[in-house]
């Protein structure tokens, strides 16, 4: 008795922490978190209102900034700046069209949309969660730290930040952890169906972000060097291969099409008059880097929400 009460919880807990994490996300985004106050958040929902008002995907360097939006982010600027969040693949924004339709039946403005967008968003964080804890026990970590690994990822204030917003973070940790999950799956049985899902969450996380490419090179190798020893047919490697490539490859025929780029990026953000002149290990021994970048990763919040274009950072 005692043991199938155990078995109960362990697999009803990760999907009670998913709704706990949602609450507070969504309580964070709706009552916490100003809007604009999130990196990009701007860009991204300008994003999103360009395709779900027909004026379809956003060109990088040519498309502005929605005026209606820009009015409430900067209303002191009258001539809204370009979306350098076009640079960005669209998926995240594709699937928010239909949210972003549903929350315009509130009322006459995009706040309804925005604020359900908000909501959504952090849902993906969840699920991303469930998947992970179920990666680890996959991976034949024991119930008790796979729960406590995921409630560490649910206690992290700049998880519940970032979840609460628009913008597609959420949905690379969600489709990061169907890859983990399903690379550990492949790797233990080598069948098709697993590789297939293996390459297709791949594929899709290279939609969304181009910063999740990088997983690509080391997973299809590790992945295809059993493959390669157990003399796979043609067959399977179509089925994990083509559904990793082909989604970037046609957003990356799309970029050459109309930029001349396959993987085009904004860099005016990164351009000073004063660059610096330190090498890497020169800066990495001159300042704190790994003790900024864990106090960032754990509680790094704000951003432009004050209306004035001023960027200010808390840290936790």
């Amino acid at each position: 008795m005692t043991v199938n009460r155990s078995r109960l919880f362990y697999k009803y807990a990760p999907w009670c922490l998913c709704l706990f994490f949602v609450l507070k996300a969504a309580v964070t985004g709706i009552w916490i978190v100003r809007p604009w106050d999130v990196p990009d958040e701007v860009g991204h929902f300008s994003y999103i209102k360009d395709l779900a008002t027909g004026k379809g995907f956003p060109v990088l360097h040519e498309t502005p900034l929605d005026k209606e939006v820009y009015a409430d982010f900067a209303p002191a600027f009258t001539r809204p700046g370009l979306n350098w969040i076009a640079q960005h693949p669209p998926l995240y924004h594709i699937l928010m069209v239909p949210v972003y339709g549903l929350g315009s039946l509130v009322g006459t403005s995009f706040w309804g949309s925005f604020y359900l967008i908000r909501i959504v968003t952090s849902v993906f964080f969840g699920l991303g969660i469930v998947v992970l804890i179920k990666a680890f026990k996959q991976a034949g970590i024991s119930d008790v730290v796979a729960l406590g690994s995921g409630l560490m990822l649910a206690a992290i204030p700049n998880h519940t930040y970032l979840a609460a917003a628009v913008n597609h973070d959420a949905l690379v940790f969600l489709l990061g952890s169907c890859v983990a999950y399903f690379w550990i799956r492949a790797s233990q049985t080598l069948g098709a169906r697993e590789l297939f899902l293996l390459g297709l969450f791949l594929g899709l996380g290279g939609v969304v972000k181009y910063t999740f490419l990088v997983l690509i090179p080391p997973l299809v190798c590790y992945t295809a060097y059993p493959l390669w020893k157990q003399r796979v047919p043609l067959k399977t490697w179509v089925t994990f291969l083509l559904p990793v490539f082909v989604p970037i490859a046609i957003w990356g025929v799309r970029n050459w099409l109309l930029l001349d780029q396959f993987l085009p990026v904004d860099t005016t953000g990164f351009r000073s008059d004063n660059p610096l002149t330190q090498s890497f290990i020169e800066f990495g021994s001159t300042y704190p880097v790994f003790s900024i970048l864990t106090q960032s990763y754990w509680g790094l919040l704000g951003w432009m929400g004050d209306t004035n274009m001023h960027v200010r950072w808390l840290h936790l």
